[in-house]
């Protein structure tokens, strides 16, 4: 039986034991702590130095492709404006070379008659022609009348033959009554029927060939007054003709003579003047080409800065979105990391100290003589109590 001192001297030494293990337990994980700060502080400092290094290059890339998207662009514009340069001189030389020609046509005399005259003979050919037309749509109508009015005449004698037929034959119908007289009639007007189906065929065929020669008459036949009538016009207009050339050779030898000699007279006094008024024009000329230029060149200069303005703007925000979404993304990760690393390390202290604690109690020297001795259950107990605490403690 144990005395009181060695109980009390038993439960000194297990509290003052309980209490180096608690304060070891302390300092450990206090060092743990401290240098698992360190090595997330410094974990963080080389994340952010890798995070600046790829913002820095990301933005020199960045820059670089801006730049030469840049130039690009002022290629193209520049490109561009000579294509239009170049379009717009070949059409201004095209419209003053058709302007040109078109006043050397309307200053020349020649050329001027030859037009009217051209224009004065289509419009005569044309009214001969309207009135020749004329003349035979009057000739046709004239002939189709005639024809209708014999076809007419035609039908009305037929007509009358054919009631006086039927008459005759009615009454000789009645004067000969007797046997086989509906036969009789029957048979006859079959035959009249037949009669009637041919002389109609007969009919239409006479009227399409009578048809068919009127059309080629219309065609092919002119009345001997027609043709009087034109070769009097044909050869009114070639006399008319003969004599309006004469007079206009005449004219234009006269007008040719005349600007001969007044350009004898002016070509002596009219050189220089002449000269200068094409300088004065071409110069006038040049300087108004050039001022267009010069617009429409500082136009597009400026439309151009305006539009690579705007999207070096679009650009601008775009990068900076961008980049303060990547940022913000990789704060997150960076995040996610650190808390996951956190976690682990604590895990793995927590591991290593239970591991320690479980070696050291397992190492404890057992004084039979203080205490009695202690089953297996009881150790796992006490085991289990400890690393509780610890786990509460942690």
């Amino acid at each position: 039986m144990l005395t009181s001192h060695e109980i009390f001297v038993g439960q000194f030494m297990k509290n003052s034991e309980r209490r180096s293990v608690y304060k070891q337990i302390k300092d450990l994980v206090k060092k743990a702590q401290t240098v698992a700060q360190k090595e997330l502080e410094q974990r963080r400092q080389r994340l952010q130095a890798k995070l600046e290094l790829e913002d820095k290059l990301y933005q020199e890339e960045f820059a670089e492709n801006v730049k030469s998207r840049i130039d690009e662009d002022i290629r193209k514009r520049k490109d561009n404006l000579i294509e239009i340069k170049s379009e717009r001189d070949r059409r201004d030389k095209e419209f003053l070379q058709e302007m040109n020609i078109k006043r050397e046509l309307e200053d020349c005399y020649e050329i001027r008659e030859a037009l009217t005259h051209r224009d004065k003979l289509q419009v005569k050919e044309a009214q001969l022609e309207q009135i020749t037309e004329k003349q035979r749509a009057l000739i046709r109508q004239r002939q189709n009348d005639e024809y209708w009015r014999k076809v007419c005449d035609t039908h009305s004698q037929h007509y009358e033959k054919q009631l006086e037929k039927e008459q005759r034959l009615l009454i000789n119908i009645q004067a000969h009554k007797g046997r086989g007289l509906d036969e009789q009639i029957a048979l006859h007007q079959h035959e009249r029927e037949l009669e009637l189906e041919r002389k109609r065929q007969e009919a239409e065929e006479l009227a399409k060939h009578l048809h068919e020669l009127s059309l080629e008459k219309c065609r092919l036949r002119v009345p001997p007054k027609m043709q009087i009538y034109r070769k009097e016009l044909l050869d009114m207009i070639a006399e008319k003709k003969a004599k309006r050339e004469g007079e206009e050779c005449d004219r234009i030898e006269e007008h040719r003579k005349l600007m001969r000699e007044i350009a004898s007279e002016q070509q002596d006094h009219s050189a220089a003047l002449l000269q200068r008024k094409r300088a004065v024009y071409k110069a006038t000329m040049e300087y108004i080409d050039y001022a267009r230029r010069l617009h429409n060149l500082v136009e597009d200069a400026e439309a151009a800065r305006n539009a690579r303005i705007d999207d070096l703007r679009h650009v601008d925000i775009c990068t900076k979105s961008n980049l303060a979404l990547e940022v913000k993304q990789k704060a997150e990760l960076a995040k996610l990391y650190y808390a996951e690393l956190r976690r682990q390390m604590c895990e793995e202290y927590e591991r290593r100290l239970r591991e320690g604690q479980e070696m050291r109690e397992q190492k404890i020297t057992e004084n039979r003589f203080v205490q009695p001795a202690k089953s297996k259950a009881e150790l796992l107990a006490e085991q289990r109590k400890v690393r509780e605490e610890l786990d509460h403690q942690l």
